[in-house]
């Protein structure tokens, strides 16, 4: 993993800025506290970009959908305390592991690792800010970032970016989302009404009681919606939340 990390680190521009750094969201009497794993900065002669890194023991990826749902908003809220010095370049999870990879014949073995290390997330599609990420891929799939590249330079369908105004909107969602979690808990709600997932680590099934093979206990589904509507959604209600703050 260390190894992986220097790898990752020396194909970017980037430079690790801080580790563990405090983290504090406050508003509306609500206050909570956290760290950051880790953040990068990046610099040219008039701006600054940010990139943070989670460490995660497992693998994890990057879900909008659960974003919208306010179900991952760790990430995200992490990277709007930085954006207002800052542009936003990435927000990415790092799994660490020691894997284990299929040899093939004719393939570098420490590509195969890198790739399987591979941190994932979410970076700004800017070109420029790219290459500020990864220098050094220029053509097919990036090991260092999530993203790879056509024939003719563009940026694949199965990369994980998007704009800066949409990196920003991801953050001003996931922060908007918190704040009313706090105050629907502040006003007593405390209802069993969890997503499949929720439960599987979940110590507390003693006390809220939940149970879904007895009658009238049922989890909640995920809503089908396409990328292009959450997106159009997350808009929305970060305008009326503004509208009304």
């Amino acid at each position: 993993t260390a190894w992986a990390l220097g790898k990752q680190t020396k194909a970017g521009s980037f430079v690790p800025d801080k580790f563990e750094k405090s983290f504090v969201f406050e508003q509306n009497g609500m206050k909570i506290a956290g760290k950051i794993d880790r953040i990068d900065i990046a610099r040219d002669e008039n701006t600054s970009y940010v990139k943070i890194i989670d460490y995660k023991s497992g693998k994890r990826t990057l879900d909008l959908g659960k974003i919208y749902d306010g179900l991952s908003l760790q990430l995200m809220v992490y990277l709007n305390s930085l954006m207002e010095d800052n542009i936003p370049a990435a927000a990415m999870y790092y799994n660490i592991d020691n894997p284990i990879v299929d040899y093939k014949a004719g393939a570098d073995v420490d590509d195969s690792i890198l790739a399987s290390l591979q941190p994932q997330g979410i970076v700004n599609s800017d070109s420029n800010i790219l290459k500020l990420l990864d220098k050094v891929t220029t053509s097919g799939k990036s090991s260092y970032i999530p993203v790879s590249y056509n024939k003719d330079g563009s940026l694949s369908k199965t990369s994980s970016a998007t704009s800066t105004d949409r990196l920003k909107l991801l953050g001003e969602y996931a922060s908007m989302k918190l704040v009313q979690f706090g105050k629907r808990i502040s006003e007593g709600e405390i209802g069993a009404n969890p997503y499949p997932d929720s439960c599987d680590y979940c110590p507390y099934h003693g006390v809220c009681g939940f149970d879904a093979k007895v009658a009238g206990y049922r989890f909640r589904k995920f809503p089908a919606i396409q990328a292009e509507k959450i997106w159009e959604k997350m808009s929305e209600a970060t305008e009326e939340d503004g509208d009304t703050a």
